[in-house]
């Protein structure tokens, strides 16, 4: 397949290197020069990951997002949401009908790229689709090094609109065999721990956090955080479609104080982030959205819940229609 994966992050440098071993045909791009560094004149990506790992050839690294683009078939996006607007202009002269766009991750990017391609007057891609997490927890090692330390082995995917969902995922599960379907981006969108983690961890923490560095998840997880942390997450419970498997706020901050999952959790929480297209029908039964850990002394999600906390929820004009 031919793909265009956007951005030189540490998600970036990873999606290119492991979809190009996997066979495809791989274009990076990234604004600056100095994010490719060396790939500019030879586009050689070294990975080390579980699985899938080695020197992969890319067709080639470019700050020229036109060339980039260009008969690709899937634009893939590991870009944090702060940077979709900007994204959804950069794409507009370029995107066309016959091509998908991805966000790993999006919380609700797909609805904010729909609306800044219409307001710039790009045409619309045939779908967008984004992910609840990254498909990888990565980091950069050297100018042309990643290191994978885990895959997402469950990876939920939501399509906007939602009536292109079944077509949109059999293409993408080629690339991404771990991917489960989720009722539309709304739903997906609302699988993502970060923003019901992170901001009370660092509200409450934030003594700590400017006294140096402090480990927020292993010190900072105190009892009253993970209250606030239940509370906020009860909220994104409550505002999941209607069928969803996620369990209630009360059944979740139960099973939080009897510490019944502390042993699995890096932050002693239980956020559920499924989505409501899993295919359990018991809560006892439903998967967690992302297995991601942390890499053994670090203080950070390393990506796995990289997006921003907030997006504006409503559906953009475009010629799609209704997002449903």
């Amino acid at each position: 397949m031919r793909l265009a994966v956007l951005g030189g992050s540490h998600g970036g440098f990873t999606t290119a290197a492991d979809l190009a071993l996997a066979g495809h045909r791989v274009r990076l791009w990234a604004r600056s020069k100095e994010a490719l560094g060396p790939l500019l004149d030879e586009p050689m990506l070294m990975l080390f990951a579980e699985g899938r790992q080695g020197s992969a050839r890319l067709d080639r690294a470019t700050t020229d997002l036109a060339e980039a683009v260009e008969g690709a078939e899937v634009l893939i996006a590991p870009l944090p949401a702060t940077s979709h607007d900007e994204l959804a202009k950069r794409l507009a002269p370029h995107v066309n009908e016959r091509q998908i766009v991805l966000l790993t991750p999006g919380t609700l990017g797909s609805m904010a790229l729909a609306r800044g391609l219409a307001r710039a007057g790009g045409s619309m891609p045939g779908a967008l689709a984004e992910t609840g997490t990254l498909p990888y927890l990565t980091r950069k090692t050297g100018p042309a090094e990643v290191r994978a330390a885990v895959r997402a082995a469950n990876l939920p995917t939501g399509v906007f609109p939602a009536s292109r969902t079944d077509a949109v995922l059999a293409r993408l599960a080629e690339l991404f065999p771990a991917m489960r379907r989720c009722a539309d981006a709304l739903d997906v969108a609302l699988t993502n721990a970060g923003p019901v983690i992170h901001p009370p961890l660092v509200l409450l923490n934030t003594g700590p956090i400017d006294g140096g560095r402090f480990d927020i998840h292993a010190v900072g997880t105190t009892p009253r955080v993970r209250r606030l942390i239940e509370a906020v997450d009860g909220e994104r419970v409550a505002t999941r479609p209607r069928g969803s498997t996620a369990p209630g706020p009360r059944r979740s901050s139960s099973r939080a104080a009897s510490g019944a999952r502390a042993s699995r959790s890096s932050t002693g929480t239980s956020p559920r982030t499924w989505c409501s297209g899993s295919r359990s029908s018991s809560p006892r039964r439903a998967r967690p959205a992302s297995r991601h850990r942390r890499p053994p002394g670090s203080s950070s999600c390393s990506g796995c819940c990289s997006a921003a906390s907030s997006r504006a929820t409503g559906a953009p004009s475009n010629t799609w229609g209704s997002a449903t």
